[in-house]
Formats: structure tokens, sequence, C-alpha cells
């Protein structure tokens, strides 16, 4: 059976303004992962890595320069029912309320409206929305707006879901509360999720496998299998002994990229020793790309 995403050889460049005229950014370059069907993916990578582009890549938003996206081994992909987008701003249209909002995606592709109305509701009942139906995206609190956001994507019931930094602008209260009901949706539903984040906590409390893009122009540099239990809800993953020496070595892993790049001149971001600490063990990773 195909990987449900397999992204090979991958690369994407935009034109960059340089004086009056334009030179050419490479964001990616030779690019290659895989998500399997029902796999819960986080991607993280430096600032300006591209993750981003990646995500718009799979969605078929924007085409690749070259190398190729399959989604279920076929090529070309674009955006429709099979694949739910969640942007990091909640898009939504001020003009409609909370009922109208989800329904939207789901009247452009076709979907009758009693369906459309039935399937709206329940999503929204499952982010906790019930009772603000008909409320409009100015009288909700930035989190709520978010859950209207989540629940417009889960509506298309797609096959996959992508989310770009979805909590990434929310107090950490509110994010940690959606993250837990993402995993809550996510484990009913169980589609195939890619995630894109710079929260190694979220990371590594939602993924089973984390992707580690390196700074531009960004192919993958190491995957690493998550080996907490689940459901994740049930305990605190923070707890787990693993925990702590993941966090530091996707940190150091991040620093030192960071720091080769050049991004940010003049700074000193320290030494970048991934190794683990006395009395810590080391947990077994796949495809260090270093």
């Amino acid at each position: 059976m195909p990987s449900k995403v397999l992204v090979r050889d991958l690369s994407k460049s935009f034109p960059l303004r340089k004086g009056k005229g334009y030179s050419t950014l490479k964001v990616i370059e030779d690019l290659s992962m895989s998500v399997e069907e029902n796999e819960f993916v986080v991607i993280i990578g430096p600032s300006g890595s591209g993750k981003t582009t990646l995500l718009k890549l799979i969605d078929g938003l924007i085409p690749p320069d070259s190398g190729e996206i399959l989604i279920d081994g076929t090529n070309r992909p674009h955006p429709g029912p099979k694949l739910g987008f969640v942007f990091q701003s909640f898009r939504l249209m001020p003009w409609k309320n909370v009922m109208a909002n989800v329904t939207f995606p789901l009247q452009i592709n076709h979907v009758d409206r009693r369906t459309a109305s039935e399937r709206a509701s329940k999503y929204i009942t499952e982010v906790g929305l019930s009772g603000f139906e008909n409320s409009y995206p100015s009288e909700l609190s930035g989190g709520m707006q978010q859950r209207v956001g989540l629940a417009r994507a889960m509506a298309l019931e797609p096959e996959i879901l992508l989310m770009d930094e979805p909590f990434g602008s929310l107090d950490a209260q509110t994010s940690e509360l959606l993250q837990v009901e993402l995993l809550k949706l996510w484990q009913f539903k169980k589609n195939t999720v890619i995630f894109v984040t710079h929260n190694l906590d979220e990371a590594l409390l939602l993924a089973d496998r984390i992707i580690l893009i390196g700074a531009r122009p960004s192919r993958v540099e190491e995957e690493i299998e998550v080996p907490f239990r689940r459901p994740r809800w049930t305990y605190d993953v923070r707890s787990e002994p693993e925990y702590p020496v993941l966090r530091r070595h996707l940190w150091t892993r991040l620093r030192d990229m960071v720091s080769k790049s050049g991004t940010f001149p003049g700074v000193n971001v320290g030494p970048a020793v991934s190794a683990p600490m006395a009395g810590e063990e080391w947990t077994p990773r796949l495809g260090d790309r270093s």
C-alpha cells in the first residue's frame, strides 16, 4: 500500500526583490518525506525554513519547481474535500455567522444544504461551540474563532488535515486546551494529520512522528518517533522520563541550525551539545540525516 502522502525531491523557490531587480530565493531544495495513513506527523524547523510553503505545496495551492507529491499514489494534488487546511490566522468571513462559515466550504464542494447543515452542526458541537451558531466572528474570542476554523476544516471530513500553527496566536492556556481537543477529535476520526509548529512541547504532545527540517533551503534533517502512549490527554506527557531528553535534543538541533544559518548575526546561541545528561537514557530515533 502506498504512503498516504509521499514527497520526493521537492524544490521550490520564489523571486526576491533586490534593488531594482530580482534574485531567486530557494526555500525548499530536494526535500523528501512520507506520511502514512492515520498518522499524526508534526513538522518543525527554524523560522523561514519553508514549513508553510511545504503545506501549500501538499495542498496544491502552489506548484513545485521540481519533484513530485503523491497523494494515495496519485500525482498533482489540488485543493478539495480530500484535504482540509487550518491556517495560522483564523481566516473567517466576518459577515458570516459561525454556521455559515463552517458550511461555506461544504457548499462550494457541492454538498447538499441539508447534509452541510447537519455536518456543520455536528462539528460545531464537537469543538465546544454549541449555542454559538448564530454568532459572528467579532463576537467570539480568539480561541473560539480558531475552533470555528477547526470545525470548518473537519466538516469536510478530509482524509488529510493540514494544520499551519493553528494555535500559535493564542494564549498558552487556550492553546493547551485546544491541543487536547484536537487530540480527542483525531483519536476518534483517525485521519492523517500534517501539523506545523514552532512549539516543541506541542510537537511532543501531538505527534506520532516529528520531522525536523533544516534552515533555508530546507530538506529533512531528522525524523523522530515519539514514544508516548495514547491517549495522551489521560496523563501528563511531560512527566515521562524521555520527555526532557527529546525536548532538549530538538531544541539543540534547532539552535544549531539557526546558528549555522546566520539568521541572527552577532547573537550567541551557545554551544550545540545534544548528548543526554548523566543518568538519562537516549531514546532511539529514526532517519538522522545530519
